[in-house]
């Protein structure tokens, strides 16, 4: 029985051990994406929805895996019925017709969402984006504010419509509604 609960516990070290492994080579790789695309970012707009997430996760929750940081990060911060009337206060700012169980239903598993389409396409402006097709762009809209707010994502982010349209500011937490004109309309290139 001894022997049973010594070979229990080196086997939970051995996992603490390859966890923070796993941890520090996900900040790693963050970070030197994040130098990449801020990099691009000088020169044109840059779409990042999953980026934008994890770099705020991993500024938030130093320590954590990617995945565990986000399970901390969403219940403090994305469920709860104050949250559900935060959400549809920001659908309504950045004038997306998302329906908000769908937008929570993303946010159940933010990350995993954001991996299904990555894509960057080239745009006009300069800057990190977030949005695109919904109910998901709404999703990382409201994660990025809700970063921002708590000083974990320190730059601004433009939201762009499904047409990849510049239609917001977020900035500190806040939305910023953005004017159309005409070249915004025609504002993005597939890439």
């Amino acid at each position: 029985r001894k022997d049973l609960e010594m070979e229990i516990q080196r086997r939970q070290h051995e996992n603490e051990i390859l966890e923070g492994r796993l941890s520090n080579a996900e900040r790693d790789s963050i970070h030197l994406q994040s130098e990449l695309l801020t990099a691009r970012a000088k020169a044109q707009a840059v779409l990042c929805n999953r980026h934008l997430i994890e770099f705020g996760l991993a500024n938030k929750y130093k320590q954590q895996t990617m995945s565990n940081a986000y399970l901390d990060f969403r219940k403090a911060y994305l469920e709860g019925t104050e949250s559900k009337s935060e959400l549809a206060a920001v659908l309504a700012e950045l004038g997306v017709n998302a329906k908000i169980a769908d937008v929570r239903r993303d946010l159940r598993d933010l990350i995993h969402e954001c991996s299904k389409q990555v894509h960057y396409p080239v745009m006009q402006h300069g800057g990190f984006v977030c949005g695109g097709a919904q109910p998901l762009g709404a999703a990382v809209a409201f994660a990025v504010l809700k970063l921002q707010e708590i000083q974990a994502l320190s730059i601004d982010v433009t939201f762009v419509d499904e047409e990849f349209r510049p239609r917001a500011r977020l900035s500190c937490g806040q939305v910023h509604a953005l004017k159309c004109d005409a070249s915004d309309e025609a504002g993005l290139t597939q890439g």
